[in-house]
C-alpha cells in the first residue's frame, strides 16, 4: 500500500496505447510528480510505432522505439529516487519484457494505481453503482479508468468528446491512412486526423485522471 508519506519520492505517472496483438505500444504519454490538479505539470507524448511517424512530426512528438524509451525511464527515474505508477500491470509488463534484466527493479518501484479495492473498500456505494452499469457477457465489461473519472461524486469533468471513444479503432485506422498515402500525414483524411488528435487527448487523459483518482482515494481512504 501506499500512504501519504511515501510520496515525498516523484511519481512518473505513465499510460501507454496499443492494439490487443501488437507487440509493444505504439505511443505513450508520461508526467513527472505534482498534485492532482497542478496544470503546470507538461505531458510529455512519445510515438513508438515508425508506422506512425508521419503523425509523430506533423505533432512536433518524439519518435523513439520502445525499448529506448524503457531505458530513458529506468534511468530517469533512478535519478529521481522516484516511482513508476500505471493503471494496472499492463504499462509494468511492457517495460518488463522490454528490459529484462531489470526485472525485479521495475516491480520494486512500480505502483499499480488500479481503483476497484479502494473504492470497494472505501467508496462501495460508488463502486456497486459502476459494476451494476457494467454487468453483461463481454469478457472486456468491467469498471475501468473512465467510469470512475466520469462519476458524477468525484467532480473531474471528464471530456464528453471521449466517452465511447476506442483508442484501438483510432489506431487502426490512423495506420491504414498512413500505409495507404506513403506516410503523408497531409494526405489522410480529415476524419482520420480527427481521430489521432483524439487519440493523444485520450492518452493524455488517462495519465492525468489516474493521478487525480489516485489523490482521491488517497484523501479518502489513507493509503492505496
Amino acid at each position: 500500500r501506499i500512504k501519504p508519506e511515501h510520496l515525498d519520492r516523484p511519481i512518473v505517472w505513465l499510460d501507454y496505447e496499443r492494439r490487443m496483438h501488437d507487440e509493444e505500444p505504439a505511443l505513450g504519454s508520461l508526467v513527472v510528480g505534482g498534485g492532482p490538479e497542478d496544470s503546470k505539470d507538461v505531458v510529455e507524448t512519445i510515438v513508438f510505432d515508425a508506422r506512425l511517424a508521419g503523425a509523430a512530426r506533423q505533432k512536433e512528438l518524439r519518435l523513439l522505439p520502445f525499448v529506448e524509451h524503457a531505458r530513458e525511464l529506468v534511468e530517469r527515474v533512478r535519478a529521481l529516487d522516484g516511482w513508476i505508477a500505471g493503471y494496472s500491470e499492463v504499462e509494468l509488463d511492457e517495460l518488463k519484457k522490454a528490459l529484462p534484466r531489470e526485472a525485479e527493479w521495475l516491480e520494486g518501484v512500480y505502483i499499480n494505481a488500479n481503483a476497484r479495492s479502494c473504492f470497494s473498500r472505501c467508496r462501495p456505494k460508488i463502486q456497486a453503482e459502476l459494476e451494476e452499469g457494467c454487468d453483461g457477457d463481454d469478457r472486456f465489461d468491467h469498471v475501468g479508468l473512465k467510469d470512475y473519472l466520469q462519476h458524477k461524486e468525484l467532480r473531474y469533468g471528464y471530456p464528453k468528446r471521449l466517452v465511447g471513444f476506442s483508442p484501438a479503432s483510432a489506431l487502426q485506422k490512423v495506420r491504414e491512412q498512413l500505409a495507404k498515402h506513403d506516410g503523408n500525414y497531409a494526405a489522410i483524411t480529415p476524419a482520420t486526423k480527427a481521430k489521432w488528435v483524439k487519440l493523444l487527448e485520450y492518452n493524455r487523459t488517462d495519465v492525468h485522471g489516474m493521478r487525480f483518482l489516485f489523490h482521491y482515494l488517497l484523501r479518502a481512504d489513507g493509503k492505496v
